[in-house]
């Protein structure tokens, strides 16, 4: 417990830049008029996890996402990226603080908020024995999108990420960087207003790993 207390102070020690101050209190001061404008809005949250001692993973982040911009969140190994996308996600209950999706609040409307995001997870969460070009149809459907324009939206991804050579091969014999590829296209799927991408190229070469951000782009 006293080594834990220790890290906590010291993390509370370090100095933000002047920056990052900045737009904390600017989402203090205007978090309703920001949450109008701006299809992502994170409001100091944080995470602790209870174990044997209390562990802080993330520590009042704040950060707004205008409409277009891709944001990156950038750290070394076990700085916290993942844990924010989780709590941003739903997956992990956040602490403290809260984020908005298009005005909606993770913390109380995390059903709802899951209507307006992608998301592909650092671990690939894939069925083995679907084809790609299967699991891109069947997220299809899982957002609502008509059966008519599916088809459509299916062939664009794949020829938007360069999947078409195995897009209709079973999922358990695609390549490390060929399952990013298709976590990544089942997040692009509905056009979600926020799209999270957890190392989206991992195990990708560099050729793939510029179409991918192409594709995004």
């Amino acid at each position: 417990m006293r080594q834990n207390l220790a890290v906590l102070h010291k993390v509370a020690l370090v100095p933000e830049d002047q920056d990052v101050e900045d737009e904390a209190k600017n989402i203090q001061n205007y978090l309703e008029n920001l949450c109008e404008k701006n299809p992502l809005v994170v409001k100091e949250i944080s995470k602790i996890y209870i174990q044997k001692a209390p562990l802080l993973a993330v520590n009042k982040v704040s950060f707004t996402v205008p409409p277009q911009e891709c944001f990156g969140l950038l750290g070394i190994s076990g700085a916290g990226k993942s844990c924010i996308f989780k709590m941003l996600t739903g997956q992990k209950p956040i602490t403290s603080g809260d984020g908005f999706v298009k005005g909606l609040s993770i913390g109380s409307d995390v059903g709802k908020v899951r209507w307006w995001i992608g998301y592909c997870p650092q671990f690939d969460a894939l069925l083995n024995f679907m084809t790609g070009h299967e699991m891109l149809v069947m997220y299809a459907r899982i957002w609502g999108i008509p059966e008519c324009h599916i088809s459509a939206c299916v062939d664009q991804i794949i020829e938007d990420l360069v999947m078409y050579m195995y897009a209709d091969k079973l999922v358990k014999t695609y390549s490390g960087g060929n399952k990013r590829k298709l976590s990544t296209g089942i997040a692009l799927i509905g056009e979600p207003a926020v799209i999270f991408l957890d190392e989206p190229s991992t195990g990708m070469d560099p050729v793939a790993r510029h179409l991918l951000w192409n594709a995004v782009a």
